[in-house]
């Protein structure tokens, strides 16, 4: 899920180096075009807030930040990686330390403290259609249940290879008689409570992580606070160009199901153009060799139709003909490769300060989603993130 335009300030990796990623995930945009955002720039020895533009913080040479993400050091080279978000250009910090109390930001808790006692093994029943809200910035915090509306799936990021981080961390802060209210509160909504794993600052399978170990980590600190499933953020395009990134997945998926069996949620949030069936583009089959191998242990995906440039940007190209830029990767197209309707879930930024590209208009997409529904689709809608447009957003697209 892109990070670009996080004013991330709950916790920060120094030393880390990182680029715009301009070589197909988001095309057309230079490294120096002007938006202006807060940054929070981190180096070695200590961390503060940059208001400026993404040239300012490119062209300035001391230091220069992800321009969001909270994540920065000294200047880097632009990475080339095909068909991602942001991407890091070098490993950094081997750990991540928080800047801001996380229970001091959480939009929706209270309890506050301590974290030494188990909520509870969670998982939920679920079925289509699924109304997605991940909730990253720990300032906008995550929406109780009586805030999410039709939010039915809210997903709490992200969590790491080295741990909880940003609102996933607020949760695993809260004292155990806090987050259980809360899991009540939304059970009784019919909303499931998950986690988001990785996100695009990581690359597991590049950086060497063994998946059944990792799988097994991550389905432990799930169980231990009680939520109800996870939503596999794998963003790693260096594996997924090598064809390495497929059988990590697969042998990931395998185990974390094994851990989380069902009522437990298992969810995969990949980049449409992963679909594509090219094996010049990803020789280990993409995702559709994934969804053969494990899509029975999957139960539904959130795709990302955002921060592709100008692919997905009307109804035709979401619903029914992706076009050539990245070909068979529409709803339908989807369908037709195997992918039952009922697993693809629609996703679009909240707002487009949200994502590089990808942002349509609530009453379009609105139309969109209409003509999927006539066709038989009923996944879902995902958004990214929980913000003060969220929930008028959700009102007028989680409509099937």
């Amino acid at each position: 899920m892109s990070f670009l335009n996080r004013a991330d300030e709950s916790g920060a990796a120094p030393g880390c180096v990182w680029a715009w990623d301009v070589s197909g995930g988001i095309s057309g945009k230079s490294p120096t075009a002007t938006v202006s955002r807060i940054a929070t720039v981190v180096t070695t020895s200590s961390v503060y807030t940059y208001s400026s533009s993404f040239d300012d913080l490119w062209a300035s040479g001391s230091p220069t930040s992800e321009l969001g993400n909270g994540r920065s050091s000294s200047t880097g080279s632009i990475s080339t990686i095909p068909g991602g978000h942001v991407t890091s250009t070098s490993k950094g910090s081997t750990s991540h330390s928080s800047t801001v109390s996380p229970s001091a930001s959480t939009g929706s808790g209270s309890g506050g403290g301590g974290n030494s006692s188990s909520t509870g093994s969670g998982g939920f029943q679920v079925s289509a259609p699924h109304y997605v809200v991940y909730a990253d910035q720990s300032n906008y915090g995550y929406p109780s249940a009586s805030q999410a509306g039709k939010w039915n799936r809210v997903v709490l990021a992200f969590w790491l290879t080295q741990g909880a981080w940003d609102n996933a961390k607020v949760w695993e802060s809260l004292s155990a008689s806090a987050r259980q209210s809360q899991i009540e509160a939304y059970h009784a909504k019919n909303i499931a409570i998950m986690v988001s794993a990785f996100g695009d600052t990581e690359q597991p399978t590049t950086s060497g992580e063994d998946p059944v170990q990792l799988a097994d980590k991550l389905a432990a600190w799930v169980l231990q606070y009680g939520l109800d499933g996870v939503d596999v953020d794998y963003e790693d395009a260096p594996a997924m160009a090598e064809g390495k990134g497929e059988a990590w997945l697969i042998a990931f998926t395998k185990e974390l199901r094994n851990k989380l069996p069902k009522p437990h949620i298992i969810t995969h949030a990949p980049q449409a153009p992963w679909f594509m069936q090219n094996k010049q583009a990803y020789p280990g089959g993409g995702m559709i060799a994934v969804d053969k191998a494990v899509g029975g242990l999957i139960d539904f995906y959130n795709v990302q139709f955002y921060n592709q440039g100008a692919a997905y940007g009307d109804c035709t190209g979401l619903i029914t003909n992706s076009g050539n830029s990245f070909p068979a990767t529409s709803i339908m197209e989807l369908n037709k490769a195997g992918i039952p309707l009922d697993k693809i879930v629609l996703g679009k930024p909240v707002s487009a300060s949200e994502a590089g590209t990808g942002y349509m208009d609530p009453k379009t997409l609105a139309g969109c989603v209409t003509q999927g529904k006539a066709k038989g689709w009923n996944g879902g809608v995902m958004t990214w993130q929980w913000t003060a447009d969220a929930t008028n957003f959700g009102n007028t697209v989680c409509i099937l």
